[in-house]
């Protein structure tokens, strides 16, 4: 039933638990999704460059010496 209501409403299914108007999907699942490198900052943070996934320091102590 609610599938059925938020795709007449112009929602799409995208992903397992979302839906959403195509302007407004997550960015950072979609290129997650296709493999694409992507660079974040600050703690905890995790990049994918290259094929190589790394992350940053969880505490600020080891993130900025």
């Amino acid at each position: 039933m609610a599938s059925k209501r938020l795709s007449e409403a112009g929602y799409e299914h995208y992903e397992i638990s979302s839906y959403c108007n195509y302007v407004y999907e997550c960015n950072h699942n979609t290129t997650y999704w296709a493999n694409r490198p992507f660079y974040v900052f600050g703690l905890g943070s995790a990049s994918y460059i290259n094929g190589v996934r790394f992350s940053r320091p969880r505490r600020m102590k080891e993130y900025v010496p």
